[in-house]
């Protein structure tokens, strides 16, 4: 009966493993920052476009409001003298303001084209990231996925080899087994190696070791135990 407890331990360490692997392998963690990398890039173009729509806006605006300034200023040079100093005066004024006001809007649209040059520059430079981001995600996403089947593989067979051993023991030790896995959240044994636990790393007794190497574990019911994480002791 021994032999198949150090069996099971064996393969509870095995599958641990492997848990272990599935959780924090490299590849997934590196498919997480790339993940991270395409979404943050994602959102940096989101955030360019919109100012790329609220310049093109902007111009717009100042094309629409200097339109009419044109058209007076061009009304304003076709008019006909009148004959009039004070009504040529007016209109010269009036032409010298509508100009004034037609260069301030230009220069301003002068400005604003040379943002909205900079800024689809820099939507065409996120979009080229976030595309390498994408590649790169689905690059890791890939390797990762047939890892993690070689791993899941792995770890299928290893519980039917463990369930396997489980129908070796006796109802009763069988039944605690299945107890203590659900109480334990995980593995039931624990091998000790140089006097601690090998799983919570507690010192073991001597007395706890003399009968651990003395006595014949027969049972899971009276089985040593950890006295900090309750798991059952072997030893080899």
């Amino acid at each position: 009966m021994d032999d198949v407890f150090e069996q099971i331990a064996e393969l509870e360490s095995e599958m641990s493993a492997v848990n272990s692997q599935l959780a924090s392998h490299e590849m997934k963690s590196k498919a997480r920052v790339a993940a991270e990398d395409a979404s943050e890039a994602r959102r940096k173009l989101s955030k360019a476009q919109a100012e790329v729509l609220d310049l093109e806006e902007r111009i717009s605006q100042l094309e629409s409001e200097a339109a009419p300034v044109r058209e007076r200023i061009s009304s304003l040079q076709r008019s006909s003298p009148t004959g009039s100093y004070k009504d040529e005066e007016a209109k010269e004024h009036q032409s010298q303001v509508s100009k004034a006001r037609l260069e301030e809007l230009e220069e301003q649209e002068l400005e604003l084209m040379e943002s909205l040059e900079i800024a689809r520059a820099e939507v065409a430079e996120l979009e080229r990231e976030l595309e390498s981001a994408k590649q790169l995600f689905d690059q890791l996403q890939s390797s990762w996925s047939e890892t993690e089947s070689g791993l899941k593989a792995i770890l299928a067979q290893k519980r039917e080899a463990l369930e396997s051993l489980l129908r070796e023991l006796s109802d009763p030790d069988r039944e605690r087994y299945m107890l203590l896995s659900k109480q334990l959240q995980g593995s039931v044994f624990a091998f000790v190696s140089n006097s601690v636990c090998g799983h919570c790393g507690l010192s073991v007794s001597t007395k706890i070791i003399g009968r651990l190497k003395s006595q014949g574990q027969s049972s899971l019911s009276v089985m040593e135990r950890c006295e900090e994480c309750d798991r059952v002791l072997l030893i080899r």
